[in-house]
């Protein structure tokens, strides 16, 4: 790539700026704070394991789990090497929140973009995460883990040629992230229909080896943790329609741009059998976060597959667009992908500046009030023995 190419610099852009964000998020991991409202639950769903005690107790006990349990021993064993449950939570996020752009990154390099296509496409997921859902950013949730386990079952998906050990391994590490997260589905769908049109027998191995693999692990932890496991798995919630629709027309005003390059990506580009894969992926994640909006208390990291479904058409359209007209079009249509794609970030970071990020403190002693009046919270409860009740779990 050209030292003027406008995806070079704003890829580096996005770096500083993301260095910047991970920096101060490395920061926050280790003070005794609430970061948001599940770390607490987290946190003792993980000890209970570290301690054996039921990971998924009656019901009638007023505590409940909803998730599946891998996240909770993997976060239980590097808890008991740090002796703190809340900062392998906490740290295992911020590994994955950098591991899993990674890992885009190297998936669109597969698909055949540049390393500066793919390194905006996977920066422009790194600003995402930070600006439109900082509720999962490195705090103590399996979200950002799963979705770090499934990139790297596709970057192995991706390697040529496909081997029974290589198809093994892509369902080993789809079925731990379902295992993670249960609706961590859209992936291992997307990753089957691409299959079926480019390599039907591996496609027919990879539905083996999951079905295999799924029927295996729900009946380990069928037998592990009884019927409160299934029960409290597929607990039901509320369904709020008017939130869904209020929800997912923010979500696309946000990402409208990339929707609208996906449409035009798969006009112009409907024979490319790698393009496929990501609007696949992009395709199914989309309408499948959108509707999982009208349950109560989900957020915005119901759209986490989408998002990086969208990440990798923005590195693809950069790679495959440009290259279909003349020469001296290339550069002018490159950067209007780029503004397009950073349109909403930068309009979003704009509305919501603050007079603090201009001051070292903000970056380098993060949340410190915060800390301070936690601190003096913990020194109480010590002094006061006996139960306590907090708005935070």
């Amino acid at each position: 790539a050209s030292r003027a190419d406008p995806v070079v610099w704003a890829a580096l852009l996005l770096a500083v700026t993301g260095l910047l964000l991970l920096m101060r998020a490395s920061l926050v991991i280790r003070l005794h704070i609430p970061i948001n409202l599940n770390e607490g639950w987290n946190a003792y769903h993980a000890t209970d394991v570290a301690m054996g005690r039921p990971l998924y107790p009656d019901p009638r006990g007023f505590f409940f789990n909803n998730y599946p349990p891998l996240s909770f021993y993997i976060v239980a064993a590097w808890g008991t090497l740090l002796g703190d449950q809340m900062l392998a939570g906490r740290s295992l996020s911020l590994l994955s929140l950098i591991a899993w752009p990674g890992l885009l990154a190297l998936a669109a390099r597969r698909l055949g973009c540049r390393w500066s296509e793919a390194a905006f496409g996977a920066l422009l997921l790194l600003a995402g995460l930070f600006l439109f859902n900082d509720f999962n950013i490195a705090v103590n949730d399996p979200e950002l883990l799963g979705h770090a386990i499934q990139a790297l079952g596709l970057l192995i998906l991706l390697r040529e040629p496909r081997t029974t050990w290589t198809l093994m391994a892509t369902a080993v590490l789809f079925a731990a992230g379902v295992f993670v997260k249960h609706l961590m589905i859209p992936l291992p769908i997307a990753a089957v229909l691409w299959l079926m049109l480019v390599d039907r027998r591996a496609a027919w191995r990879l539905i083996a080896f999951g079905a295999i693999l799924g029927i295996a692990g729900m009946a380990v932890s069928i037998t592990m943790f009884g019927p409160n496991f299934l029960a409290q798995l597929l607990a039901p919630r509320a369904y709020l329609p008017a939130r869904a629709a209020a929800m997912s027309a923010e979500w696309v005003s946000r990402w409208l741009v990339l929707l609208v390059v996906a449409a035009v990506l798969a006009r112009k580009c409907s024979r490319d059998s790698r393009v496929v894969l990501a609007l696949l992926f992009a395709g199914i994640a989309t309408p499948f976060g959108l509707a999982l909006f009208a349950g109560d208390g989900v957020y915005w990291n119901n759209m986490f597959d989408a998002e990086w479904g969208l990440c990798l058409i923005a590195a693809l359209a950069l790679n495959r667009l440009p290259a279909m007209t003349s020469e001296p079009r290339r550069v002018r249509l490159r950067l209007a992908l780029v503004a397009g794609c950073l349109a909403a970030p930068i309009a979003i970071t704009a509305m919501g500046a603050q007079i603090h990020w201009g001051s070292p403190r903000y970056w380098l002693d993060p949340r410190w009030y915060e800390a301070e009046t936690a601190a003096s919270d913990i020194a109480f409860i010590r002094n006061h023995p006996g139960p306590a009740l907090c708005e935070q779990n």
